[in-house]
């Protein structure tokens, strides 16, 4: 068995003959009744509970108990612990499942289907192993309905990560069933989409959302077309593209409205408020999210609205962000801590990544240095923990700040230097790889890398004019003057950098940082 598991030459599907010819001796050594117990156990899975064997060989629990002592012997299951039966390896399992005949392959998961049914009333969290035996019996339609059980249960407990694996698996088998599910890969886009983003998993919904959407449009499912264009516009807000996102969510507004759909009407108001803020128009999308806030009440704070965090959450922390361009940084301050109650109160994880994301940045606005590193600590700690990947850049970038600001400039360029090495930093928008150049050169100077600092607050300067965001520009700009003023004194390029932000801050009534600025 360590031979199998050291080599690398062996393909995911075949095992070494050598190992297999060992087991399969193995199993010639057992009586007819027991070989036909190991086989039907392998391929119920590496752990088998023991309701759910016995069920599907037809014994009684003495008689089942009496075998595994059995298969214990010959090594090829652990001594029974507890309520399962474990094989010693999977390539036993697998190895065993080998020997089976395919018609009697079917036969076995299809037993396996109707077990998992007598046996569990309640069937949430079995939905994977129903398609699992489903398809391995032949039935992909049945497969199909159960992968869409367990995406509106993974959705419903906000399992993003196990989301996007159904979604994988139900294409697969989309591609197997051909024109006939069509409607069904509609579905499972418009249910998968958002959680997919909010993972970083942009090239997979870039790969699949414009059909997404041209399917629903042939279908003439007009809801299923204005969901899928709040996610469209949540790529091109991510992507920098700024008048399409304004554009194709204005248009999934309008059609929210006519249909009179809640759940429409806040997925395509959030994406366009912040489409807004990041064209500039900052009181807009504050005005957007005043308006959801009064509509989000009773039942509506918390209901899921097919969104990764409750609504009344995502409205305050959103509301919070954009205020940091109004110069109201405490007031923003109590928003955050609002939607931050919320998402604790109804265990929201990325929910209290929101909150806390712009919870940290207003409290740097307000020199509240120590407290922001804290804040943000237990953000990241909640995004390492649910693999939130594209909100890795933007926190690892106001952590890099705070830390930089409290003295541990070295940890905070480390920190950086970790994200960038992790590629994480290239599954993210472009406004969140900015403020993560922006927190690395604040950093990198405070570090005594004054060069280097700088040379990373130039690319952060670029991402903010190439996708032409004032308020990040104006953030980057106040930045780049506060370090030269402390690095270079007397450079000619400070005053013309001031000159510019406040031209910009004069045209959209955005309120520049103050970084002389007494604590609160």
């Amino acid at each position: 068995m360590r031979s199998a598991d050291a080599t690398n030459a062996t393909s995911e599907h075949s095992l070494p003959q050598s190992v297999e010819s060992v087991i399969h001796a193995r199993l010639q050594r057992l009586s007819p009744k027991l070989k036909a117990f190991v086989q039907t156990l392998s391929l119920l899975g590496q752990e088998v509970e023991i309701q759910l064997a016995t069920t599907v060989l037809g014994v009684d629990v003495g008689e089942l108990l009496t075998a595994l002592f059995e298969l214990a012997r010959f090594a090829f299951v652990h001594p029974l612990a507890g309520n399962s039966v474990r094989f010693r390896h999977q390539i036993i399992a697998e190895a065993c499942a080998n020997t089976i005949p395919r018609g009697r392959r079917l036969e076995i998961h299809q037993a396996a289907v109707q077990a998992i049914i007598r046996r569990y009333p309640n069937l949430d969290g079995r939905y994977e192993q129903l398609a699992f035996h489903a398809e391995e019996s032949g039935d992909a339609d049945a497969a199909l309905g159960y992968l869409w059980d367990a995406a509106v249960e993974a959705r419903r407990n906000a399992a993003a990560s196990s989301l996007s694996l159904i979604y994988d698996r139900a294409i697969k088998l989309i591609e197997r069933l051909g024109e006939a599910a069509e409607e069904k890969y509609v579905d499972f886009g418009r249910m998968s989409f958002a959680s997919m983003l909010q993972l970083g998993e942009f090239k997979k919904v870039n790969m699949h959302l414009p059909r997404t959407l041209e399917l629903a449009r042939r279908q003439g499912r007009i809801a299923h077309v204005c969901s899928v264009q709040s996610q469209l516009g949540m790529v091109y807000w991510f992507e920098g593209r700024y008048e399409e996102g304004l554009q194709i969510t204005s248009e999934g507004l309008r059609t929210a409205r006519a249909l009179k759909s809640t759940a429409l009407i806040f997925s395509n108001q959030t994406i366009m408020a912040n489409v807004l803020h990041s064209m500039g128009h900052v009181h807009r999308a504050i005005a957007a999210m005043d308006e959801l806030n009064e509509m989000l009440t009773g039942e509506l704070e918390t209901a899921r609205l097919g969104t990764p965090a409750g609504p009344k959450c995502t409205v305050l922390a959103f509301r919070s962000w954009f205020m940091n361009a109004t110069g109201q940084y405490a007031e923003a301050l109590g928003f955050a801590l609002r939607a931050l109650e919320i998402a604790v109160r109804e265990q929201d994880s990325y929910g209290q990544v929101l909150a806390r994301i712009t919870m940290g940045r207003n409290l740097l606005m307000l020199h509240r240095n120590d407290q922001a590193v804290e804040c943000l600590s237990i953000a990241r700690e909640i995004v390492e923990r649910n693999g939130y990947d594209a909100s890795k850049a933007n926190l690892t970038g106001a952590m890099a700040t705070a830390l930089a600001r409290t003295g541990q400039a070295h940890q905070a360029v480390d920190l950086i230097d970790a994200c960038m090495e992790s590629g994480t930093h290239l599954r993210t928008g472009q406004i969140e790889l900015c403020l993560l150049y922006a927190g690395y050169s604040e950093a990198l100077v405070r570090d005594g890398k004054s060069e280097r600092g700088l040379s990373a607050l130039d690319a952060a300067l670029s991402i903010a004019r190439t996708i032409r965001n004032p308020w990040l520009i104006v953030e980057c700009l106040g930045l780049r003057g506060r370090l030269l003023a402390e690095a270079k004194p007397g450079t000619a390029r400070v005053a013309k950098d001031l000159a510019e932000m406040h031209a910009i801050c004069d045209q959209f009534g955005i309120v520049a940082w103050d970084g002389s600025r007494l604590a609160v």
